[in-house]
């Protein structure tokens, strides 16, 4: 026989509401407690000390108002704020300040729904909400198919919020992008926006309104203050506004509104609206919190016919904060400790919680709320039980789940999601590019979870199943790599946003793009082994997982530092630690950057390892199977040298552009992105120049062999020549020398032609006659002939 009884339970529940937020104004009682008790007067006792003086002093120079009556304060303060206020009402115009935990906004487009075209004249309309930060702002126009890369080919100057009006210039591809800089030189900037393809975001053409809207992709400027909103009904349509500092127009059906962050202090707002010309004075405080704690004690006695009696003591404390100090820190943190023993509750705070795969369910696919149209906002995101965040001006340090963020570097990166320290740290003195001087990332965790990367070859769909399942929320990074079938040289990369380029579910382990990706990508090149091009195309998937058995008992560390010890050289250095799972590897890497200008640059880094690393996954099915690639152990070392200029800023009056590559990777060497088992030597050069402006020369050669006898090189010459201005005649030949062993069929040499007439009579319209074949091939190569 057993019998328990609880002796003594005890509930503690607090909770603080700082006057300004969202539940200051919230009754704590029902509403019938709160109706009982309106208009109810107390009277206290006066105490000592705190009688009325007989010759109490005059108020001067402020008011007290407490649910809109005065009991002390400046009469002419009083009045003034109260016609303030009544001529606002009375036009129904309210202006209110609505915290300090408000969101950035930039954005820009063109006036005009159409594509653009060189020659055409734009108007460009900048948004943004916190102008008060910044000093002035331009258009940079990007031509993203220009030779060499994206190049910056006009900037226009733009005051923050109005409009600038341009004549486009010359380019094949043009885009824009908007950016604005503070008085320290720290600029914000927008992704690249269309200009030769429409926009399709559809924003208004209403010069003077701010929408809501944001392309913000960087942001280094410090923005400390709060959002003060101005709005209105009840106007005739299209009538002008000023307030803020700026004038808009009432929309058709007379309302208005305008948000803007304000930096911290007293301002006095003004709004002007027709016969309404009034101002209304607005702080914005320095600090601001928000906090709320639970503490849950229970304090038992149970007895046992076989083990006799005993007491226990359990308990639980929850709790959030969120707030900024008066120096724009601000400061974020959580703690729920479970229920446990009294002795035990702050012992585990660094663990995991193994209940958090409740957190990978998609809430497409499970509905955790019902009936209405409610979010979660994960503000504290954290694996255990613990989280703290405190950041100023971009800088941070966390405790709780974030990415190691180690990028910059080609040969050891590392953008593994780990819940454990993590720090990023930017000096203020910036670039004239606005690149901060000094630039430091570190993180130390104790992983749960073991790192997974699985190699997609493009299926021409858009779903790809992992190679393992219950995958950590938010671990994910995926990235489109186009990287050369011959050596595997990471020719381009792009990385994918969630939600924008892709979802995942999970719990399963499966990714939908919402674009198909192809097995192929084209080369600039006029002759070519594949018509659908001969890149290849890869979806990269990074992420974290739960390995379906057995506690993983290891640390992974990191750090990198990265200077420009001037406004074009940077010298960085990054270390790794993996002791996790079967993984026990030390990667250390230098690099040295020399930046002339967007097309004139030149990069050196040199890379080692030591012991095994992770291994990773390929598929050419989307997933349904795989070929596992295994860590490699061992040591090895890699180098890297790149550089490519343009002729014309190197001094040469001939325009063009020249580049070449060369890498060398032993075997042994292992990083998250690359498991080499042979040493392989690459290299490649190309010239482009243009000795006339109808004729354009191209020349190209790359190189790769490796220490189990596989070698290739392929070079080739394009000449390109416009008959007219609609008419081009192209002209090509490529050398191909292949060595695979154990391979009769693709060992041999191959020389190919090619020709190809080009007309575009319209901007509609264009059409190509085309013809490739072998002209010498020896060995197994199979003839290359295409028309």
């Amino acid at each position: 026989m057993k019998t328990q009884s609880t002796i003594a339970g005890l509930m503690m529940t607090a909770a603080w509401i700082i006057p300004g937020s969202a539940w200051a104004e919230t009754c704590s009682a029902t509403d019938l407690e709160c109706a009982a008790n309106a208009q109810a007067v107390v009277s206290m006792p006066v105490g000592a000390n705190a009688e009325v003086a007989a010759t109490a002093p005059k108020a001067q120079g402020f008011a007290i108002s407490i649910n809109g009556a005065t009991p002390q304060g400046d009469t002419r303060l009083i009045e003034a704020q109260r016609r303030a206020d009544v001529a606002l009402a009375a036009a129904d115009i309210q202006v209110r300040y609505d915290g300090l935990d408000q969101s950035r906004r930039l954005d820009a487009h063109v006036i005009g729904d159409q594509a653009w075209q060189a020659g055409d004249t734009v108007t460009f309309q900048s948004r943004m909400n916190y102008p008060a930060f910044v000093t002035r702002g331009e258009i940079r126009i990007l031509d993203t198919a220009a030779r060499g890369g994206a190049k910056t080919v006009a900037t226009v100057a733009i005051t923050p919020g109005t409009q600038a009006s341009v004549t486009l210039p010359a380019g094949d591809n043009l885009a824009f992008v908007h950016r604005v800089y503070d008085a320290n030189g720290r600029y914000d900037e927008t992704v690249a926006l269309p200009l030769s393809q429409r926009d399709t975001r559809g924003i208004s053409d209403v010069a003077t309104q701010e929408e809501g809207t944001s392309a913000l992709a960087r942001q280094n400027i410090p923005v400390r203050g709060g959002a003060v909103t101005v709005s209105g009904t009840g106007l005739p349509a299209g009538a002008r506004i000023r307030t803020l500092g700026e004038v808009i127009e009432a929309d058709g059906s007379g309302r208005f509104v305008i948000q803007r962050i304000m930096p911290v202090g007293d301002h006095a707002v003004q709004v002007a609206a027709r016969t309404v010309d009034l101002t209304r004075d607005i702080e914005i405080p320095g600090s601001e919190w928000f906090y709320v704690g639970v503490a849950d004690v229970t304090l038992g006695w149970r007895s046992d016919d076989t083990d006799g009696s005993e007491d226990y003591q359990r308990g639980r404390i929850a709790g959030y904060v969120n707030g900024r100090l008066a120096n724009g820190t601000e400061i974020t943190a959580s703690v729920d400790t479970r229920e446990e023993d009294l002795s035990d509750i702050f012992r585990n705070l660094d663990k995991r919680d193994p209940r958090s795969v409740l957190n990978r369910i998609d809430t497409d696919d499970a509905y955790p709320t019902y009936g209405d149209d409610s979010s979660i906002v994960e503000d504290a995101p954290t694996s255990g039980r613990f989280y703290l965040r405190a950041e100023r001006d971009g800088n941070h340090i966390t405790w709780g789940d974030g990415k190691a963020n180690l990028e910059g570097a080609e040969f050891i990166r590392n953008t593994r999601t780990l819940y454990g320290l993590h720090g990023e740290w930017a000096s203020q003195n910036t670039t004239a590019d606005g690149e901060a001087r000094l630039r430091i990332n570190a993180y130390a965790a104790q992983p749960d979870n073991l790192p997974g990367r699985d190699i997609f070859r493009g299926t021409g769909g858009s779903i790809y199943f992992l190679n393992q399942q219950d995958i950590s929320r938010g671990s994910d990074h995926l990235t489109i790599e186009i990287t050369d079938p011959t050596n595997g040289r990471v020719l381009d990369r792009r990385t994918l946003s969630y939600g924008t380029d892709y979802t995942i579910n999970y719990t399963q382990g499966v990714i939908r793009l919402n674009q198909p990706l192809s097995a192929y990508g084209g080369t600039s090149g006029l002759i070519s082994e594949n018509p659908n091009g001969d890149n290849n195309v890869n979806l990269v998937a990074a992420y974290e997982y739960t390995p379906t058995a057995g506690d993983l008992d290891g640390f992974a560390y990191g750090a990198r530092a990265e200077a420009w010890v001037s406004d074009s050289v940077r010298i960085g250095a990054t270390g790794m630690v993996e002791n996790t799972g079967a993984a026990d590897q030390t990667a250390l890497g230098a690099d040295l950057r020399w930046q002339h200008s967007e097309t004139t640059w030149a990069e050196l880094e040199v890379a080692q390892s030591d012991g095994p690393g992770f291994g990773f996954s390929n598929s050419t099915d989307g997933g349904l199977t795989n070929s596992e690639t295994d860590a490699q152990g061992g040591k090895g070392q890699a180098i890297r040298l790149e550089a490519q200029a343009d002729l014309n800023e190197i001094g040469l009056a001939t325009p063009g552009l020249i580049g070449a590559y060369y890498e060398r990777r032993d075997a042994g060497f292992t990083s998250l992105d690359y498991a080499v088992v042979d040493d392989e030597t690459l290299w490649g050069v190309f010239v482009e120049i243009e000795p006339s402006d109808r004729t354009r020369l191209r020349f190209y050669a790359d190189s790769y062999e490796n220490a189990a006898g596989r070698e290739d090189l392929e070079a080739g010459l394009e000449l390109h020549h416009k008959l007219s201005d609609t008419r081009e005649l192209s002209f090509g030949v490529e050398y191909l020398d292949r060595v695979t062993p154990g391979d009769a069929i693709n060992t041999g040499t191959r020389t190919d032609l090619a020709l190809r007439y080009t007309a575009t009579p319209s901007d509609a319209l264009s059409w190509y006659v085309y013809g490739q074949g072998s002209v010498d091939r020896t060995g197994g190569l199979a003839r290359n002939e295409r028309f």
